[in-house]
């Protein structure tokens, strides 16, 4: 809204109860107390600052990036909702600063679109270090990336489109998991939690994986 000034606002839509100013909730995911400071109601670029809010209503809330997509905020801690499922990304490609000196203005990006939800960001380890991929359901989010990259943090990049595709995510014995995931036709790379992901070269290599890799699980979404 003000691009001088990066803040970070997560929206909540209050279910039961009642919501007041500066109130501290349980985040259910990580099991820690947060104060719920600065509440706001927005409309179109306007913002006003609220003291409580009912059911059914819309707020905003300062975030310094301990909220995702799908937590649960709640008074007593007794109820969590189901978290909000991401689509596999369909599309693949390497992301790399444009601009060598921007790598922290990059990775900075990076992160918190993902948090955002606008792609999912994964990492393949490289002999030169961690290298992002970027994940996208459709070609267009690259350019939406890129744009917001350059022009929100400074960061222009380039993506170099991968023939990778079909990502499946892994849970089993982790020397079966290790063995699966780089195997022919596969590439390995980790999730923002750190969760392994193999994604395959074609559809041939996927089936070819369900049935034979009966030692492990594959999972079109992070499970």
């Amino acid at each position: 809204m003000d691009p001088k000034h990066r803040d970070r606002v997560a929206f909540l839509r209050v279910v039961s109860g009642h919501f007041e100013a500066n109130m501290q909730v349980l985040h259910q995911r990580t099991g820690k107390p947060i104060r719920l400071a600065a509440p706001q109601q927005f409309m179109a670029r306007d913002r006003v600052a609220i003291e409580e809010a009912w059911p059914g209503d819309v707020i905003g809330v300062m975030d310094r990036g301990n909220l995702r997509i799908g937590d649960t905020l709640g008074g007593d801690g007794k109820m969590e909702f189901q978290g909000i499922p991401r689509f596999a990304p369909e599309h693949f490609a390497r992301a790399m600063p444009a601009d060598p000196m921007k790598r922290k203005q990059f990775d900075q990006g990076l992160r918190q679109l993902t948090e955002e939800g606008a792609a999912q960001v994964f990492y393949a380890e490289t002999s030169a270090g961690s290298q992002p991929i970027v994940g996208a359901v459709g070609q267009l989010q690259f350019d939406v990336m890129a744009f917001r990259l350059e022009y929100e943090y400074s960061a222009p990049c380039k993506f170099e489109k991968m023939s990778y595709r079909w990502p499946r995510w892994l849970t089993g014995p982790k020397a079966d998991v290790e063995r699966v995931a780089t195997g022919l036709g596969r590439m390995k790379v980790y999730d923002h939690k750190g969760a392994i992901v193999v994604l395959f070269q074609d559809q041939w290599a996927l089936r070819r994986a369900l049935q034979h890799e009966t030692a492990v699980q594959f999972h079109e979404t992070a499970p």
